[in-house]
C-alpha cells in the first residue's frame, strides 16, 4: 500500500511519490448531487433506483448523512453528501472519500489520510459484509443497479461507478464531513476539501 503523506515543519502536506503514482488514474463515482448507494455487486440488480415508483430512490433520499439499508438479500450503505466519491483501502478497512473541492484525486486521498483520529465522529450505522458479497460498487441512487455495466466504470446513463472490495464481517463507520488541507502534489500546492467515512473492521 502506498505511503500517505509527510508534513513539513511549516507548510502543506506533501503527497509521497508512491501516493502520486497510485492515485494517478483514480477517478471518483459521480452522482449529480443526489445520494450515493454502495451495494454488493451480486445484489445490485435488486436496486430499482427511480424506476418502479422510485421506492428505492426515496429510501436513499430519506438518509441524512450515512445509513445502512437492505439491498436484495444483502446490506448496503447510502451516503447523502454531494461530491464525487471514491474508496481507498487501509490496513483496517478503508476510507470513503468525498471530493468536495480539489484539483486532484491525489490531493483528496492525501488529505483524507492525514485527518487526526480525534476529528472522527462514530456513527450508529454499521455495514455487514457477507461472505460471497465482498465486492461492492458505489453508484448514484437514482440508477437501476441492473442498468450499470458489469465490467466498466461508466454506467449506461454516463454516470461513473466505483467498484472496491471489503473483507467479510461487520464494519464500524466514523465520519468527518468537511476537512480542508493544502497538499503539495509534485511541484504544485493544491487547496483541498474532502469528507471522509472511515470503515473499520471489528
Amino acid at each position: 500500500m502506498a505511503s500517505a503523506t509527510g508534513r513539513t515543519d511549516e507548510g502543506p502536506l506533501v503527497a509521497s511519490p508512491a501516493l502520486i503514482a497510485a492515485t494517478r488514474k483514480l477517478r471518483p463515482a459521480e452522482s449529480d448531487a443526489i445520494p450515493f448507494v454502495i451495494a454488493p455487486r451480486k445484489y445490485m440488480p435488486a436496486w430499482t433506483g427511480g424506476d418502479d415508483g422510485g421506492a428505492d430512490y426515496d429510501r436513499a433520499c430519506a438518509v441524512d448523512g450515512v445509513g445502512a439499508l437492505k439491498i436484495g438479500q444483502g446490506q448496503g450503505l447510502v451516503v447523502s453528501e454531494p461530491g464525487g466519491l471514491m474508496f481507498w483501502p487501509t490496513d483496517t478497512g478503508g476510507l470513503l472519500v468525498i471530493w468536495h473541492g480539489a484539483d486532484s484525486a491525489t490531493g483528496c486521498i492525501a488529505a483524507a489520510l492525514s485527518i487526526p483520529n480525534k476529528q472522527y465522529k462514530k456513527q450508529r450505522a454499521t455495514l455487514t459484509v457477507a461472505k460471497g458479497a465482498e465486492e461492492l460498487v458505489i453508484f448514484d441512487s437514482f440508477s437501476r443497479g441492473d442498468s450499470l455495466k458489469r465490467t466498466g466504470k461508466i454506467g449506461d446513463d454516463g454516470l461513473a461507478t466505483f467498484p472496491f472490495r471489503l473483507s467479510p464481517g461487520t464494519v464500524d463507520i466514523a465520519v468527518v464531513w468537511n476537512y480542508e488541507a493544502e497538499v503539495k502534489v509534485g511541484k504544485r500546492v493544491e487547496d483541498t476539501m474532502v469528507g471522509v467515512l472511515r470503515l473499520e473492521r471489528r
